[in-house]
């Protein structure tokens, strides 16, 4: 089960901002994926996962069954 971002990026000791430029997007736009507001891409999946030090199997997941959902 995936760790809440928020979570984890207040453990590493970052803020949306910093997450944010390292994404290339937006804070407000960090902050709607930080909620799962709205899915992340897979490159940001990925480089998050990086960043945060946790397995890509989880974010990927997490999109998978979200748009699994959708699609029933």
């Amino acid at each position: 089960m995936i760790k809440n971002i928020e979570k984890l990026r207040k453990e590493k000791r970052l803020n949306q901002d910093e997450i944010a430029k390292y994404l290339w997007i937006t804070r407000q736009t960090f902050s709607k994926l930080e909620k799962w507001t709205i899915e992340p891409t897979l490159w940001q999946a990925v480089k998050l996962a990086e960043l945060l030090w946790v397995e890509i199997d989880n974010f990927i997941e997490r999109i998978w069954n979200t748009t699994n959902e959708k699609l029933i």
